[in-house]
């Protein structure tokens, strides 16, 4: 991993239902991936120069807290029974 997905993997240490997750699976690991961020709080997926995938929405996230449209990086944690996915 890079240093900016690092970064983002503490960051997302940090969340209190990360914490509990980590708590319980403590051999859980991670990756990163850059989404768009709809205000109604659906999830699509972007290439690589952050253009929208055909426009498929891949899940649902709860609307933004800033309640706008926006390109982020989400980090999935996971172990091979149990997903958690933190948006940044």
């Amino acid at each position: 991993m890079t240093p900016p997905f690092q970064k983002l993997e503490e960051i997302s240490k940090n969340h209190p239902t990360v914490k509990k997750y980590l708590e319980m699976h403590s051999n859980a690991t991670y990756y990163v991936k850059m989404v768009y961020l709809t205000s109604e709080g659906l999830v699509y997926q972007v290439d690589g120069h952050w253009r929208i995938k055909d426009f498929e929405n891949v899940c649902g996230a709860g609307k933004p807290k800033d309640g706008k449209d926006h390109y982020c990086w989400v980090v999935h944690w996971y172990t091979p029974e149990v997903w958690y996915t933190a948006y940044r």
